[in-house]
């Protein structure tokens, strides 16, 4: 039963006060034919509209089946309205981009039934009305009285209580609206059908009852048939929210409808999408270029911790302070380059220690550097001559794990791991300067090469601290027993060598190695190293040493005293510490120097080096001087803004992408008002409509970012090659720029610029969106435009 009881219906604004609706009160049975009659302006339509709940009463109360539906919210109202309420309308009002079959579906694409059971509905629906052969087709290719066939079986299918029909014979001849009247007249027997018309001679021949409107108020009810009161069961509610699939279907076709329009948006769109892989493939690519070329740069210039004194300014307190600009003739003379050789970096066990704590991931190497002082007499021809500690004589990385991993080994068994042996290292040619042969004191003149065999044929003795210098009573120190000039004494010392050193093997520097350690010379062992250290220590001289300390230079006869130039001041504590490691009894690492391949991680081993010294007396703090700190940070800041520069590029192409979308959504709401009041009509709710947008929106977004991600790795490659070449001709000296080209995607890269495209055209469609949902289904309806 539907009841109305004093419904009002006033229109307010602030030219004018209309009541449409004065006080309606009337009971429907839930069967019959019931015409509306009265002329325009009488509230016919908008009194359909209220019953229908796409408009809201004033006042007054509209209970169905006992329940008031004015106290319903918002969403319930639309579930009542697609469960209950069937229309038709004059003008069929059916969508043109979706099929009849379509078309007929879409109230039931709102209710938890499954898309068979839909299926067999639409499908009886349609046969019933003889429409079965016309499933497939599109409005525009039916007939007006096929069209409203179709419409009566939408107004159907989900087995509402109430029908309503606005003027839906106005568009049909004669022949049809008598079709559609025996059909309307024969449901009525089963349904509550009110219908606004102005035909008088149609209510008559057709009607149950006849209302007539005038001036908003009833005037008169004729009843002209008996009706059929027949009790309908209570419908259980299955609405859901919405329908992702039907929200997916409506925007995938009114892209296809609009197919010109769509395309040229999608490749607009795709652009921005391009633009931003193009961007993302750069800074791959840029990052590559950087990464390959800090290796090869920083591969050069470790961080390097020294033994060694420190060279540091003047003390401030000792500077004088000058007039700048004076006006006279004097000349200052000041000495800022003078150095003061007042610090030893001590490497405690704990400094030590605390350097292996650094993370190795920030480094590739850490290269100590023992460089233990060695007597070592080599043999030319029948010329004997010292060869002294430089860097073509160095003890080799314990790790030889990295030793293999950096360097190949061209000739002999195995690297070098015992006491004896000795690796020749050779440059990427497999060659090694003249000068670095004369001071190993192998034969160079007139020879063009040696083979792997001859060179290895050479050999080294080493002679002990208590041969190599012996006690001058007279003059109460230790001297040189074989001076440079005296072959005959270092003749005897090289036969009397208890030690021989030999090359055992030949070492190149791989093409790929990332760190180049060491220099064309030689190198041997740590083991050597230990031994020395320990025969050294037991020397004679060694001992004398730290039995007299500071009060005697034992290769002087005099104390140690500071010496102080007006240049430099040099400790007694220096000198002291530099003999003894000259005598090799400190096994001392003369050296630290740690490899890393990125700039990043050299700020942050900086910064854990820096840390040490917090707390420490300042004798005791490890100094030193990192050179390519500023280009670093330099470097940093760079690739920081390069980065920026992309990102903004980056998003200015997605925002103009984002804007093209916004408009055109925005034409398209305006373009789809009357599909919008039809599908509010049918009980869709807010939320239905403005998904629709939305997911056409993520259509054109997924569209362009599938299209802008395809082109972008067809013209990638190239465009890194231009790229690379504009690099190779603007710099001649820069470093190997195929890794320019050798960019690639990653596949979650590229699934986030596609996941992007699609969130940024929904974010872009949100505003129309929200437009689409809240216009108001009874105004909607009365556009022109779908």
């Amino acid at each position: 039963m539907l009841v109305l009881n004093n419904i009002r219906k006033e229109y307010i604004n602030k030219d004018n006060h209309t009541k449409a609706l004065n006080g309606i009160n009337f009971n429907f049975n839930d069967a019959g034919l019931y015409f509306v009659l009265g002329p325009s302006g009488s509230g016919k339509t908008t009194l359909l509209n209220i019953i229908g709940c796409l408009d809201k009463a004033t006042s007054g109360e509209m209970i169905v089946d006992e329940r008031n539906i004015n106290t319903y919210n918002s969403l319930e109202i639309d579930m009542f309205r697609n469960e209950n309420i069937g229309f038709i309308f004059q003008d069929y009002s059916l969508i043109p981009h979706l099929t009849i079959f379509e078309n007929v579906c879409l109230p039931l694409k709102v209710n938890k039934i499954s898309e068979k059971d839909i299926y067999k509905k639409a499908k009886d629906l349609l046969e019933k009305f003889g429409l079965h052969k016309e499933f497939n087709k599109y409005p525009s290719q039916l007939s007006g009285g096929q069209l409203q066939r179709a419409a009566i079986a939408r107004a159907l299918i989900t087995n509402p209580k109430v029908i309503l029909a606005d003027e839906p014979t106005g568009a049909l001849d004669s022949e049809n609206a008598k079709i559609l009247m025996d059909y309307l007249k024969e449901i009525s027997k089963e349904k509550l059908i009110i219908m606004v018309s102005h035909n008088e001679k149609l209510a008559l021949e057709y009607g149950d009852i006849i209302i007539e409107l005038v001036d908003g108020q009833v005037k008169d009810v004729k009843q002209i048939n008996a009706l059929y009161n027949k009790k309908r069961e209570k419908k259980k509610n299955k609405f859901k929210l919405f329908s992702f699939m039907t929200s997916i279907k409506l925007s995938l076709r009114h892209l296809i409808a609009k197919k010109f329009r769509s395309v040229f948006t999608i490749l607009g769109s795709s652009i921005g999408i391009l633009a931003a892989c193009i961007v993302v493939s750069i800074s791959n690519s840029m990052e590559n270029y950087s990464e390959y070329a800090q290796k090869q740069a920083l591969g050069t210039y470790p961080i390097t911790i020294s033994s060694s004194l420190v060279n540091s300014e003047k003390p401030d307190d000792d500077k004088k302070e000058y007039e700048e600009y004076p006006d006279t003739n004097v000349i200052n003379v000041i000495n800022e380059y003078m150095s003061y050789y007042s610090h030893v970096n001590f490497f405690s066990n704990d400094y030590i220690e605390y350097l292996k704590g650094l993370d190795p991931n920030l480094y590739t190497t850490m290269d100590y550097g023992n460089f233990l002082s060695l007597n070592i007499i080599s043999k030319k021809e029948n010329q004997y001559s010292y060869v002294g500690n430089t860097s073509y004589l160095k003890e080799v990385n314990s790790d030889q794990t990295y030793l293999e991993s950096e360097y190949d080994l061209l000739y002999g068994d195995s690297y070098p791991d015992e006491i004896g042996e000795l690796a020749l290292v050779v440059d990427k040619n497999n060659c090694i300067d003249a000068y670095v042969l004369n001071y190993l004191q192998i034969d160079y003149k007139g020879i063009d090469s040696y083979t792997f065999e001859d060179i290895c044929k050479k050999e080294f003795k080493v002679i002990f601290n208590n041969d190599y210098y012996k006690y001058n009573e007279s003059l109460d120190r230790y001297e040189v027993y074989a001076n440079e000039y005296d072959e005959n004494k270092q003749k005897e010392l090289y036969d009397n060598a208890k030690l021989t050193l030999r090359i055992t093997a030949i070492l190149r520097c791989k093409k790929d190695a990332e760190n180049k350690l060491y220099n064309p010379g030689l190198l041997y062992t740590s083991k050597l190293t230990e031994y020395m250290h320990e025969n050294n220590s037991n020397s004679d001289i060694v001992k004398e040493q730290l039995k007299y300390g500071l009060d005697k230079d034992v290769l002087t006869g005099f104390p140690y005293t500071d010496t102080i130039t007006d240049f430099y001041v040099m400790k007694k504590e220096y000198k002291l510490e530099s003999n003894l490691k000259e005598l090799g009894y400190y096994f001392s690492i003369s050296y630290i120097k740690i490899y890393t391949d990125k700039f990043e991680n050299r700020t942050l081993i900086n910064e854990y080096l820096k840390a040490y010294n917090n707390d420490k007396e300042e004798d005791r703090k490890v100094l030193y001087n990192d050179y390519m700190g500023n280009l670093t940070k330099e470097f940093e800041n760079f690739i920081d803004i390069l980065m920026l520069v992309f990102l903004i590029f980056s998003f200015v192409s997605i925002v103009v992408s984002g804007i093209m979308i916004a408009i055109l959504m925005y034409v398209s709401v305006m373009e789809r008002t009357k599909e919008i009041g039809i599908l509010r009509t049918l009980g869709y709710t807010k939320a239905n409509v403005g998904m629709v947008f939305l997911l056409e929106s993520a259509l054109i977004g997924f569209m362009s970012g599938v299209i802008g991600i395809a082109a972008s790795l067809l013209s990638t490659k190239p465009i890194l090659k231009f790229v690379a070449s504009v690099v190779k001709d603007s710099y001649s000296s820069t470093f190997d720029v195929s890794t320019i080209t050798s960019s690639k995607f990653n596949v979650f890269q590229l699934l986030f610029i596609l996941i992007g495209s699609i969130i940024v055209a929904m974010i872009a469609a949100l505003i129309p969106a929200i437009v689409a949902a809240k216009k108001d289904p009874v105004k909607s309806m009365k556009s022109n435009g779908v």
